[in-house]
């Protein structure tokens, strides 16, 4: 997002050359905003006043992050061969702090009827 001017009245106008979105913010104690032009209303947007320097987001993998320096622990082998599922913990024993948990779940459908049975 770009400053674009500030108003007489205080309010700032800003832009986004990228998808052509407009507003009009009025900050605190008065908070308003204002859409001028919706652009893509799901796109992230982000700016800044001063001489601090913005940009886009662009996502990537922790491959590409790992030959780009940006993670020097992490090898790219790493990323390749991480599991993509936890693994079991096993069976968890049926605490007097579980049962009211596990009798609602199983009353809302998230909880297999032998759950609730064995909490009692």
């Amino acid at each position: 997002m770009q400053l674009v001017r500030t108003h007489a009245s205080g309010a700032e106008e800003w832009y986004c050359p990228t998808c052509g979105r407009r507003f009009l913010m009025h900050w605190p104690p008065a908070y308003k905003k204002i859409v001028l032009e919706p652009g893509d209303e799901f796109a992230a947007h982000i700016g800044g006043k001063g001489a601090a320097q913005f940009g886009s987001l662009a996502a990537s993998s922790a491959l590409e992050s790992e030959e780009a320096g940006l993670f020097p622990g992490l090898a790219a082998s790493d990323a390749r061969t991480a599991p993509l599922a936890a693994e079991e913990i096993g069976p968890v024993p049926i605490t007097d702090e579980l049962r009211p948990w596990l009798k609602w779940m199983q009353s809302v459908g998230l909880a297999a009827p032998e759950s609730a049975e064995s909490a009692g």
